[in-house]
């Protein structure tokens, strides 16, 4: 309280003193600029406690006790953390080959005789392998509009060849499975 006193005395003798000094000024443009800085200084003698307040460390715990609160853990159990970051990996890497996925199904859609596609993309899921988050392979199912045996071939290899590339896969590691 005698804090909140002494900030209240300081404030008033600044306000009077700001007062004084603005009656003895004559009148011209100074006194135009003298009025801004003493209401800027005015301005700071009240604001001057917030400020130092936000600068300073808050001690949680005391805060927290004062309050009446049980001061607690963010996280209650250890393994939490790594629970958290390890659904978190699983989600950025569902997201990415799900991104892989559709770039390469729209890049073989438009291979000739191709009406639709579906693809996996398979990526290394171990956070401590050195290719984690590379891809692996990927799987094509792939309805055509000409089903005979040659055309079949041809452009199965065709979509193969294109998904390897956009993938950045050898073609060995696509498996292109036509559907009737």
């Amino acid at each position: 309280m005698e804090g909140l006193t002494a900030w209240v005395k300081q404030v008033i003798l600044i306000a009077l003193l700001a007062g004084l000094v603005e009656m003895i000024m004559p009148d011209s443009i100074s006194r135009r600029y003298t009025q801004v800085a003493l209401g800027l200084l005015v301005m700071l003698s009240i604001l001057l406690p917030f400020l130092q307040f936000l600068q300073q460390d808050i001690d949680w715990e005391t805060a927290l006790a004062f309050s009446g609160q049980e001061a607690r853990p963010a996280l209650a159990l250890p393994g939490e953390v790594e629970r958290f970051k390890a659904n978190e990996r699983r989600m950025v890497l569902e997201v990415y080959s799900g991104r892989l996925a559709r770039r390469a199904r729209e890049a073989a859609a438009g291979v000739d005789g191709v009406r639709d596609v579906r693809i996996s993309v398979q990526v290394e899921t171990d956070p401590r392998s050195p290719r984690y988050g590379s891809v692996l392979g990927a799987t094509v199912e792939g309805w055509l509009n000409d089903k005979t045996q040659q055309s079949i071939q041809a452009t199965s290899d065709s979509i193969a060849d294109t998904v390897g590339r956009v993938l950045g896969l050898e073609r060995e590691r696509v498996s292109v499975v036509i559907k009737g």
